[in-house]
């Protein structure tokens, strides 16, 4: 993040807790989509693992930059973060997929299910 921006100035948790709100609702608008039709609300199982994708891609840490363009070609580069890194990200993963559920169950989900 860049310093000065107004994300740069909260904190890794209301990231954290921003993230789960807006990757609930995003699920919830595709589930009730007709322009993905294999994803519903009675595809449990693959809502679990859409959900726990959204959690690992906005927390593990590992970017990638695309140099040139479809048609002239170009690269991919990857970036990892240091091992360290990638065990807090690890410890994140695992808070965002947590405040998903927890989010999902108390604002979403229907009573009674």
């Amino acid at each position: 993040m860049q310093a000065g921006s107004p994300v740069a100035a909260l904190d890794p948790m209301t990231i954290q807790i921003g993230a789960s709100v807006a990757i609930v609702h995003v699920l919830e608008w595709i589930k009730k989509s007709d322009s993905i039709p294999w994803i519903s609300a009675h595809t449990k199982t693959l809502n679990i693992w859409l959900a726990a994708a959204a959690a690992f891609c906005t927390t593990i840490g590992v970017t990638f930059v695309v140099n040139g363009s479809f048609w002239s070609g170009g690269a991919i580069s990857f970036q990892m973060p240091p091992g360290q890194e990638l065990i807090t990200n690890a410890v994140r993963f695992v808070v965002q997929l947590g405040a998903q559920k927890a989010y999902y169950k108390i604002a979403v989900q229907p009573s009674g299910k």
